[in-house]
């Protein structure tokens, strides 16, 4: 019953993350693999998403090679389909990292044997190294979060047209960084404003509004000669998003916008307003004359904006946040067998959350992120204890809890 009731759930959330509709008005079938400037971020969500299908159907018993089949063929469905779904883009890479995933999830029974028969002795060294597995990952996703703006030609774009937006019908009349101009145009002093924008000088940009546009609407962009985003200012309600290129774009991974409440909400069709922009390392500050949002940015445990990320609640982002700790430290705690073995793993957690937190540059993680991983850890403890007692229960001669 609860292998077919986490069969239907995988299917369940296939289903809504690939069939419906999204933002763009136009779908184009792709032939590429890794699509887009954030095709590394949709392949290793791709490769996620399938994985509990595989999972459910290895412990249904289904063998290896129909699971990646049915991977295959449910995946195959779904691009037919998202080829009638406005806002959404079928392509060969959906496909492959798809039937890779169910794929993958095809091996976990055997990977869950082989955790449950880790001798006692080596659950200390396990735990801790997963534990150091999950500070990193922590760490190269903040550094990722860094602006990495390219050494390359500039391009200023006012109110610009783009097939997948609103157009945004207002007007805007300068943009500036100290004395320098950013023009609706090429920036002959591209090398001056980067060097700017990096040292945190502050670029302002004077707008005649247009009516309030209901979705993303873009009012100024800086593009470089290989049309990669370098800032951007879009309009969306009463609110603004601002973006800039980081060194998550190297990767092809995703990159959040910082999204300022309530920015235009006092501003009519014909009013003119000002936005002030200062990049952080890990942030923005943000000033209007309706509000002010300094610092705005990161925290060590925004880390998961690097694959998927879309303007949730601050509710939902905050849950995200939370989240993101527990299951990264989730694996350490699985190999935490008794009181002793966590010492070393916790120490390791909040010695390097500690250090990671004063060195990236983003914004302080609080007491509930920590108590969020640790959490995870004993999360994973508990998976341990239930899931030993279940198999000592089915197999009396299974060897003592360890």
């Amino acid at each position: 019953m609860r292998v077919a009731f986490a069969l239907v759930a995988a299917i369940a959330l296939i289903a809504a993350a690939t069939l419906l509709p999204g933002e763009q008005t136009v779908s184009t079938p792709s032939s590429c693999l890794i699509c887009g400037d954030r095709g590394a971020a949709d392949a290793l969500l791709n490769l996620t998403l399938f994985a509990p299908l595989g999972a459910a159907l290895a412990f249904a018993r289904v063998r290896a090679a129909r699971i990646v089949l049915a991977g295959f063929a449910l995946s195959a469905l779904v691009e037919l389909l998202q080829l009638y779904i406005p806002g959404r883009d079928p392509s060969y890479g959906d496909l492959l990292f798809n039937t890779a995933g169910a794929g993958l999830g095809a091996s976990v029974p055997i990977l869950l044997s082989r955790w449950r028969m880790v001798a006692p002795a080596k659950m200390t060294a396990w735990a801790t190294g997963l534990a150091t597995v999950a500070i990193l990952l922590i760490a190269g996703s903040a550094w990722l979060l860094h602006p990495s703006l390219p050494r390359l030609k500039y391009y200023g774009q006012w109110t610009p047209e783009f097939g997948n937006s609103e157009r945004y019908l207002g007007r805007v009349t300068s943009a500036r960084i100290g004395d320098l101009r950013v023009r609706n145009q090429e920036i002959r002093r591209s090398e001056a404003l980067r060097a700017r924008l990096l040292a945190g000088d502050v670029l302002r940009i004077t707008v005649i509004a247009g009516p309030r546009p209901q979705w993303n609407s873009p009012v100024f962009n800086i593009y470089d000669d290989r049309q990669h985003e370098v800032v951007s200012v879009t309009a969306r309600g009463s609110d603004l998003l601002i973006g800039y290129r980081m060194k998550a774009s190297r990767l092809r991974l995703d990159q959040p916008a910082f999204l300022v409440r309530g920015a235009l909400a006092n501003v009519g069709a014909g009013m003119p307003w000002w936005l002030e922009i200062r990049l952080l390392r890990g942030g923005i500050c943000a000033f209007t004359e309706a509000r002010s949002a300094c610092p705005l940015g990161s925290t060590l445990s925004r880390g998961w904006s690097v694959l998927l990320h879309t303007i949730f609640p601050r509710g939902v982002e905050r849950l995200l946040d939370l989240l993101w700790f527990a299951l990264l430290f989730l694996p350490a705690g699985s190999y935490i067998n008794r009181p002793g073995t966590a010492v070393l793993p916790v120490l390791v957690c909040l010695a390097g959350l500690a250090a990671a937190n004063a060195l990236a540059g983003l914004l302080p993680i609080g007491l509930i992120d920590v108590v969020a991983a640790l959490g995870g850890m004993a999360a994973g403890a508990a998976i341990r204890r239930v899931s030993l007692r279940q198999t000592r229960e089915q197999h009396p001669n299974f060897p003592p809890a360890n």
